[in-house]
This record gives C-alpha cells, sequence and structure tokens, in this order.
C-alpha cells in the first residue's frame, strides 16, 4: 500500500526551498552591509536641497570627509514629502574613506531592513503553512487516521 503523504506536504517543501533562497540572500545582503559598516567612517551631514525626479525629491546631502574634502551626493532613494526632513536637517553617515561617494544614513532601520524584509518574505509564508500544519491539521487528521484503524479492524 502506498503511503500517504502527510497534509500540505508539497506546500511545505516548495516553501521550504523559497525560504532556503530567501534565507541566502538576506544573509548575503547582511554580511555585505556589515562589510561595508565595518569599513565606514561616521560624519554628520546636512541636505541641502531636494532634487525632484518623477514623483519623488531625493535628498542632496552635503558632508565632509577625513581629509577635509567636500562632498555633494544626491540619495539614490527619495521621498514624496520633503516635510518629513526639512532642508538643513542634519544627518548621522557612513561612508568609505576610499571611496567617499558611497554613502549611507547610518541609521539601524536604514542600514538593516533590506535584509530583514527579504528573510522575512521567506520566514513568514512557511510559518504559516507550518502553523496550519501542525497546529490546525492535527486535530481532523488524528480523527481520519483513528477511522481508518477502526475500518481495517
Amino acid at each position: 500500500m502506498k503511503k500517504k503523504r502527510p497534509p500540505f506536504f508539497w506546500t511545505i517543501v516548495i516553501l521550504a526551498i523559497f525560504a532556503v533562497f530567501s534565507w541566502s540572500a538576506a544573509a548575503f545582503f547582511y554580511f555585505t552591509q556589515k562589510q561595508f559598516v565595518n569599513k565606514a567612517v561616521k560624519t554628520q551631514g546636512r541636505i541641502i536641497a531636494y532634487k525632484k525626479q518623477r514623483k519623488v525629491y531625493r535628498p542632496v546631502v552635503q558632508y565632509i570627509t577625513a581629509k577635509k574634502d567636500t562632498i555633494i551626493h544626491t540619495a539614490a532613494l527619495g521621498k514624496t514629502d520633503t516635510t518629513l526632513i526639512p532642508k538643513g536637517s542634519s544627518l548621522n553617515l557612513l561612508y568609505l574613506p576610499q571611496k567617499p561617494q558611497i554613502v549611507k544614513v547610518n541609521d539601524f532601520w536604514q542600514l538593516w531592513f533590506q535584509p530583514l524584509v527579504i528573510g522575512g518574505f521567506g520566514s513568514a509564508p512557511l510559518l504559516f503553512i507550518l502553523f496550519l500544519r501542525w497546529v490546525l491539521v492535527p486535530k481532523n487528521h488524528a480523527q481520519q487516521e483513528e477511522k481508518e484503524i477502526l475500518d481495517k479492524l
């Protein structure tokens, strides 16, 4: 007799594979970011303007490096509302001494949001299906197995 697979078997397998790829990507982004943070130098920057690009405004930040060079950098990502961080606001920045044009805001969510979200996208569906499988299904599955045993007798 062919062994019956447990409920959600193939769904769990597919989501587990997806989760492994997701966790691998999250680990890659985490270690890339960690490497940047370890090599970076802290500085203070100031938003001097906002550059309009389509529907968003990209902040233009000015900061001074350890070698006293003044760098003006336009952020890759923008905001729809410039009043959240007004012009003239001061920001804590991290930049690479060898390439001072590579700069990031020294904020937990700015640095670590990407690996957390990527890891979460892989984990959430798998955890949900595992919850369904081992918390909700065993009640019905146990009753069905009991019925099959009684039918055999």
